[in-house]
């Protein structure tokens, strides 16, 4: 039986390192495990201790004698490499969102289905032969954590099959993408996160839904200062404001601010500064969100 190095990182490194541990041990030559350190819960060391208990080697890098096989899961670094094949995981349906973030792309274009694509690597950005891929419908509004769960299952469900492939001694086979069909999602950073209120109530809850948790969460400046905003509603109640003005609070419920939107309104009702305290309830109503 071939041997495989296995490279994980983050929540869907840590479902498939779950069932490795259960169910293929034997098959692994290596675990190389990276610490996320940006991850607000971070499974790292859960992780790690659970190939440990498996009898798995663990490390943080390539070692000096690799498999014949990898797999990578959640793996944000290139892979330097003479594997006989590498295989690559990536949380969309390619050759649908290749690049970066393809789950919170698919999310804020309010797609029906997510999934994953297990795909032999090659020199090309996401564009090797296609070994498997496993899809599920979800509903909306649905908050990127528990995107990422459903995600994370599927990994799991996928490498546990490739696994079971190996482990019979079949060579791994893939389908090659067809190109027309290509699109790409691009990087975002710290900019990315800010709230755009010339937007719909509807389209601004689904922003801050898929930038929560394990992101550092949709952000606005309110007073000037940087806020979090965790949670937030479509307020259903459409007063006719003559003379709108995207951002600011019409009204303070409880506390929680009914902003304005280029269309609708959108009620916080989580939200934190910058150090991570709460900023609810707030009690001066004449601010606006920028």
């Amino acid at each position: 039986m071939k041997k495989v190095d296995i490279y994980l990182c983050g929540h869907k490194g840590a479902a498939c390192a779950t069932v490795i541990a259960e169910k293929f041990a034997d098959c692994i030559n290596t675990a190389i495990v990276e610490n996320d350190s940006t991850l607000r819960v971070n499974p790292y060391q859960d992780m790690v201790e659970t190939l440990q208990a498996a009898g798995i080697k663990v490390l943080s890098r390539i070692g000096k004698e690799p498999a014949e096989l990898a797999i990578g899961v959640g793996w944000r670094k290139l892979i330097k490499h003479e594997y006989q094949q590498l295989v690559i995981l990536h949380d969309s349906l390619l050759p649908k969102y290749r690049g970066w973030n393809p789950l919170l792309t698919a999310l804020i274009n309010e797609d029906r289905e997510i999934g994953v694509s297990a795909l032999l690597g090659n020199s090309e950005v996401d564009s090797g032969p296609i070994i498997l891929q496993k899809k599920t419908a979800i509903k909306y509004p649905i908050r990127l954590e528990r995107a990422i769960a459903v995600v994370s299952q599927l990994s799991a469900e996928v490498v546990a099959k490739i696994l079971t492939e190996i482990k019979s001694d079949k060579k791994l086979k893939g389908k090659k993408q067809d190109e027309s069909k290509a699109t790409y999602s691009l990087w975002r950073d710290e900019a990315d996160f800010r709230i755009d209120w010339n937007q719909s109530a509807q389209r601004i809850l689904r922003h801050i839904d898929t930038t929560s948790t394990p992101y550092a969460g949709a952000s606005a400046l309110l007073a000037g200062k940087l806020v979090r905003i965790e949670r937030a509603e479509v307020w259903k109640i459409k007063p006719k404001i003559i003379n709108p003005t995207v951002g600011k609070i019409w009204q303070l419920i409880s506390g929680d601010p009914v902003v304005i939107c280029k269309s609708g309104f959108l009620r916080i009702t989580e939200m934190r500064d910058a150090a991570g305290k709460n900023m609810l309830p707030l009690t001066k109503l004449r601010q606006r969100f920028e």
